[in-house]
């Protein structure tokens, strides 16, 4: 991974993150809304490690897991940019959940 792909990640990260915060809860069920905060939790954490990492200060090991994980990433950003209804764009981030917690690991 070299700092432009790690550079677009985030900025695909960080748009992940805005389309879950837009979501309105008051249109999800009980269950969904527990999904949905899930799932934003998971975004914005593995956004605010990222923000407090610079690049340069990773280790290889950390950039080859980054390098894995970008395509997850990247993939759920362009299919999030596709959907129309609340419930539809949850179910895309569930289905990538462990994305982001890689993610997360990662910059522990």
């Amino acid at each position: 991974m070299n700092q432009p792909m790690y550079d677009a990640m985030r900025s695909a990260l960080e748009d992940v993150f805005a389309v879950l915060y837009l979501v309105d809860a008051k249109q999800l069920t009980l269950e969904q809304r527990v999904q949905h905060q899930t799932a934003l939790s998971a975004a914005h954490q593995a956004m605010a490690r990222m923000e407090k990492t610079r690049f340069c200060d990773l280790p290889a090991p950390r950039l080859q897991a980054l390098g894995q994980l970008s395509a997850g990433v990247q993939q759920l950003h362009k299919r999030l940019l596709k959907l129309k209804q609340p419930e539809e764009k949850l179910q895309e981030v569930n289905q990538h959940l462990q994305v982001l917690a890689a993610l997360v690991r990662v910059f522990a």
